[in-house]
């Protein structure tokens, strides 16, 4: 575990002002990082690949940019890691899988990570994901097993765990993610992270998934806010300068802890419930007594999820052709998506209208809805993934069931640590808003922030030190 005060444990606004300053080079804090990844690879496993010589010609680049006068941008120096399902010039891009072992580095970054470049940030690897994303552990052939910093032998969630895992132990201050069923929230709830889900016809992810949206992972809400700016600013307007104000009086929200469908393990709803009565009290919210009842969005999520990844696999040459190269989840998820016929789509559309207008009338009620953002604490490291909690069997729901409305309805939603678990896990609290809310869920997640201090708290607090 790297001690406190590498790069990676400082904020993203911090870090970017030193090198802006000049207080530290660009090029001092990409080795040093590079140096503390290289120290932690064997104990969690987070990355992919690392890119040393594309993290330092950047950093170099943004020092000659401080030396000579020009503005290196907001995000100066700032060392991050990109999620092996987006792209990074320079890097392949294998999606965690063995189908892609032979990739070749890409010539161009995706949309999102380019920002992230244009901004000053600095690339110093690939995260590892689960494999095509389709998984709630980060374990693949490819790569292995991914840890959770607070307890090795648990996961840090998926798909998007090498990032979690990444920024948690303090590696970087910022990695990218991805979410098209709680890749971004989950893993952020299981490892004491901020996990905003933009309005997915905000940030979209790049692949064409419907479901699917992207955005960093943070420790800090002020981060969070600074890379909202980067990402959307030009469309959503700032939200850094606004993160303080005072919230709108008679700002009322709602807490679900099952949204009719759903159930999580008691101990988990304990905590998030009292992070919920804890931030109305601090934020001044109205509390709103409202059931909410969706309908249980799983098998519609499969069946829209699942068709796509096959067609896309099919279009790029994955499926079937290099089949016997995938792992055996992977593969038969695909076999199954084979099986839906037209008629299956549809009646998954239907659901997916469903919970869209159902949240759409929680909405006209309240400005945001609470939820427990994970069915417990962080499961074993190679999985399996909770089948049932507390005695009681959720496989019919999933595991990551409040994450998928969110997804479904295009909705904003935000993943803030709510405390520790009996295990001395993190566990995390969703708050959901309308479409293009952003603000107001990262100013309530600032208010809890400030209530329930997480932003200063490693896993080596809490026993988890590989």
């Amino acid at each position: 575990m790297p001690k406190q005060g590498l790069p990676g444990e400082q904020s993203v606004a911090g870090l970017a002002a030193e090198v802006r300053s000049g207080a530290i080079s660009a090029g001092t804090v990409a080795e040093e990082t590079l140096a503390s990844i290289s120290a932690s690879s064997a104990s969690i496993n987070a990355f992919a690949h690392h890119t040393p010589e594309l993290a330092l010609v950047i950093a170099r680049s943004v020092d000659d940019a401080v030396a000579s006068g020009r503005d290196p941008g907001p995000l100066a120096g700032v060392p991050f890691a990109v999620k092996d399902l987006q792209a990074l010039a320079g890097a392949p891009t294998r999606f965690g899988s063995l189908a892609r072992a032979d990739a070749k580095p890409e010539r161009r970054s995706s949309r999102w990570v380019s920002r992230l470049l244009a901004a000053g940030a600095v690339p110093v690897g690939k995260t590892t994901t689960a494999e095509f994303g389709l998984d709630s552990v980060t374990d693949t052939p490819a790569c292995g097993v991914t840890r959770n910093p607070w307890d090795v032998s648990r996961s840090p969630g998926g798909s998007s765990g090498g990032s979690a895992a990444a920024v948690a132990a303090g590696l970087v201050p910022f990695a990218t993610a991805t979410d098209c069923a709680g890749s971004l929230r989950t893993p952020a709830s299981l490892c004491g992270l901020v996990g905003l889900l933009p309005t997915q016809s905000l940030l979209p992810g790049e692949d064409g998934d419907t479901l699917n949206a992207a955005f960093p992972l943070v420790r800090g809400v002020a981060d969070a806010a600074l890379l909202f700016d980067v990402l959307a600013g030009d469309t959503a307007g700032p939200v850094s300068p606004r993160l303080d104000e005072p919230l709108e009086t008679g700002t009322r929200i709602a807490w679900s802890p099952d949204l009719g469908f759903a159930r999580c393990a008691a101990h988990v709803a304990d905590v998030v419930h009292g992070a919920y009565r804890e931030l109305v009290e601090e934020a001044a919210l109205v509390e709103a007594n409202l059931k909410v009842e969706l309908p249980n969005p799983y098998l519609a999520f499969l069946v829209i999820h699942l068709s796509f990844l096959r067609h896309r696999l099919a279009r790029v040459g994955v499926w079937p052709r290099a089949s016997q190269a995938l792992a055996p989840l992977t593969r038969m998820a695909l076999e199954a998506a084979g099986d839906f016929t037209p008629a299956d789509l549809a009646g998954a559309q239907q659901v997916r209208i469903a919970i869209a207008n159902a949240l759409r009338s929680v909405f006209e009620r309240v400005e945001v809805l609470a939820t427990p953002m994970a069915v417990d604490e962080a499961w074993p490291a190679a999985g399996p993934t909770p089948a049932n909690v507390d005695g009681v069997d959720i496989s019919s729901v999933g595991s990551e069931p409040y994450a998928l409305p969110a997804n479904l309805a295009g909705l904003p939603a935000i993943s803030v640590p709510a405390g520790l678990g009996p295990s001395g896990t993190p566990v995390g609290i969703q708050l959901i808003a309308r479409p293009g809310c952003e603000a107001l869920l990262l100013r309530l997640a600032r208010r809890l922030e400030r209530s329930r201090p997480w932003a200063h708290l490693y896993p080596f607090a809490a026993g988890g030190t590989p």
